[in-house]
């Protein structure tokens, strides 16, 4: 028998009746909604001499249903300042079931040594994701003679006004992530607070909470959130758990995770903030 509803997350839920030597069970087995599986668990793109960048390559995200998938949400964690994305289809698309996106990235090292980041796409009714390893060397250059250049005589420019941008707003971070509640009213208070101008623009807090896990394998999805700010107003979010996150964090039980808080307003760039926190769920009084 299916039945929606059951854990009121909007997703499709199975209800097994089972019976065996007069005794009856019923099991029940959760929807987790749409599944957007990477090409590929890890990209290596080998060493890379520092100052120079790597070729591009390109990966996709299939959507593997059940339903469409958007609009779809990149989260990153490690080493955000050695990859760049060249080009990204995914972010902010929607996916029919066996439709893909693809993104465009290539490894350009800051440091010596190895580098690491772990990204993940994430649609907005799906209680899983899957992480895939970014990694590669910085290696120094090998010091070659530079030509002296001819000196030319600069050409005059100009410059048009652009368009006005208006502030994006401030994330300050006020204490670490933890677990507040019991029970079904456990709730995630993400530690930061966001600050909205006052001007004639509102602003939105969009919060995402994935556990880590290996790469290739299922990451669930504890938490996630859209909250709109009016203007000249500050907030702090503190958000619920999906269903998934309710189920995972019992009482004394520890996860580790990473947690986005995106602040977006009209006329501006976002601005991102992303950090590992480890959460555990207080004992039931």
């Amino acid at each position: 028998m299916d039945a929606r509803q059951r854990d009121r997350d909007e997703k499709l839920d199975l209800i097994v009746t089972a019976s065996d030597y007069g005794r009856s069970e019923v099991l029940v087995y959760y929807g987790s909604g749409p599944r957007l599986k990477p090409q590929a668990p890890s990209v290596d793109f080998g060493d890379v001499a520092l100052g120079t960048a790597s070729a591009p390559i390109t990966g996709t995200i299939t959507n593997e249903g059940p339903g469409a998938a958007g609009p779809l949400q990149l989260i990153v964690d490690g080493d955000t300042t050695d990859f760049v994305l060249d080009r990204d289809e995914c972010s902010g698309a929607a996916l029919a079931i066996g439709q893909g996106c693809a993104m465009q990235l290539r490894f350009r090292p800051t440091i010596a040594g190895d580098r690491l980041l772990y990204a993940a796409v994430v649609a907005p009714d799906s209680d899983e994701a899957y992480w895939v390893a970014l990694s590669g060397s910085g290696v120094a250059a090998s010091a070659t003679p530079t030509p002296t250049p001819t000196p030319t005589a600069p050409a005059p420019t100009t410059t048009a006004p652009g368009p006005r941008t208006l502030p994006a707003g401030r994330l300050s971070r006020v204490r670490t992530a933890r677990l507040t509640g019991h029970g079904k009213r456990l709730r995630v208070d993400t530690g930061w607070r966001v600050a909205c101008p006052a001007d004639n623009a509102r602003c939105r807090i969009q919060v995402l909470l994935v556990a880590r896990a290996r790469p290739g394998r299922r990451a669930p999805v504890l938490a996630r959130a859209s909250l709109a700010v009016p203007a000249g107003e500050a907030h702090r979010p503190i958000v619920g758990l999906t269903s998934t996150g309710r189920r995972l964090l019992r009482p004394g039980r520890a996860v580790k995770a990473v947690l986005s808080v995106t602040l977006t307003r009209a006329g501006s760039s976002p601005v991102i903030r992303e950090s590992r926190v480890t959460l555990r769920a207080p004992a039931t009084p």
